[in-house]
């Protein structure tokens, strides 16, 4: 069985947890909001991404030397704590998107945030089938995952955010 390490966790770092927000004036504004979400979710998403990981882990080692039963329950595991991981990058998400960008940046954000939700659809996705044990959708699911978190980060490489484009 193959089993995808999620890359998520780097490009989730590009999340949040500040207070309130406001309509930036100025793109300069508008990463000063931004930037301080992306840092505050940080942690956060980095121990959601870890957890999921070292689920998946041993996931993989029971696949090749445990019991259907242990496997069963690890399978769960694995599956809620990719949805814990989706979860918090659904809440990071609401913070930047509650953060409005100046006219001229609107289009950039609007696609780093869509990227972002394509990213999220794809991890329900695939816990979903984690947790039928459709291994290769799973898979599946998790390789566009990372894709759209690969294709959310280019979105915003240039942009001049100092922690939302890192990979982590």
């Amino acid at each position: 069985m193959a089993l995808a390490t999620l890359v998520l966790s780097v490009g989730l770092l590009a999340v949040g947890g500040a207070g309130h927000a406001r309509a930036a004036s100025t793109h300069a504004e508008y990463v000063a909001q931004v930037d301080p979400i992306c840092q505050s979710w940080a942690g956060t998403l980095g121990r959601a991404a870890a957890a999921y990981n070292h689920n998946l882990k041993r996931l993989g080692r029971l696949a090749k030397s445990g019991t259907l039963r242990a496997f069963a329950r690890q399978d769960k595991r694995t599956a809620d704590a990719l949805n814990h991981l989706g979860s918090m990058h659904t809440s990071a998400t609401n913070q930047i998107e509650s953060v409005q960008p100046v006219p001229e940046d609107a289009r950039v954000i609007l696609a780093w945030i869509t990227d972002r939700r394509r990213a999220e659809n794809y991890i329900w996705s695939a816990a979903g089938a984690l947790r039928r044990g459709r291994f290769a959708r799973f898979s599946q699911q998790i390789g566009q995952a990372n894709e759209a978190v690969v294709t959310s980060l280019h979105d915003i490489a240039e942009f001049g955010f100092q922690v939302c484009h890192m990979r982590g």
